[in-house]
C-alpha cells in the first residue's frame, strides 16, 4: 500500500503544502527568494528518491507532475506567522494519526532537511554553517518546534 492511500486527497495536498511552506519560509525569511533557492526546490522535486524518508519521497514524486496546479493553489504570502504555525501543527497531528511514529518523525525531519538545503543554497558563507543565516536557523527551529520534533 502506498502512503497516499492512507490519506484523503485534501490531506495529501496539505502534505505537499507542508513541503512548499518549508521551502517558502526558509527561502523568504531573509527578505527575498533567489534563483539558487528556487533551483534547490526544483532539485528536490527532480530527485525524490534521494529523500531519506520514504513518505517524503512519495510526496515529492507526487508533486512534480502537478506542480503548476499546486503552485497556483498555494498562497503563502496571504498567511501570517500564526497561520503557518497552525498549518505545521496540523501536519504533525495528521502524520501522528495516519502513519507509524518512525514514518511521521522521518517526514518531519525531512521537511527540516529540505529547509536547510534551501537555506544553504544561497547567501554569504557563515563559518561552521555553510550559507545558513541566523534568521534561517531561527525559522527552521520554529518549524521544528511546530512539528513537535524533540530536538527543536
Amino acid at each position: 500500500m502506498t502512503f497516499a492511500a492512507r490519506f484523503e486527497d485534501d490531506e495529501w495536498t496539505r502534505l505537499c503544502f507542508a513541503v512548499l511552506d518549508t521551502y517558502w519560509l526558509a527561502a523568504s525569511i531573509d527578505g527575498r527568494i533567489d534563483a539558487l533557492e528556487e533551483a534547490e526546490l526544483a532539485e528536490e522535486l527532480s530527485h525524490p528518491q534521494l529523500a531519506e524518508s520514504p513518505l517524503m519521497a512519495e510526496v515529492l514524486s507526487s508533486m512534480a507532475p502537478r506542480f503548476p496546479a499546486l503552485a497556483a493553489a498555494y498562497r503563502p504570502a496571504t498567511r501570517g506567522p500564526a497561520e503557518h504555525e497552525r498549518a505545521f501543527r496540523e501536519i504533525s497531528r495528521l502524520l501522528d494519526e495516519r502513519v507509524d511514529p518512525e514514518t511521521a518523525a522521518g517526514f518531519k525531519s525531512a521537511l527540516i532537511d529540505l529547509g536547510m538545503n534551501v537555506a544553504n543554497a544561497s547567501g554569504l558563507p557563515v563559518p561552521g554553517r555553510g550559507r545558513v543565516s541566523d534568521v534561517e536557523i531561527a525559522m527552521l527551529a520554529a518549524i521544528s518546534e511546530w512539528l513537535g520534533l524533540e530536538d527543536a
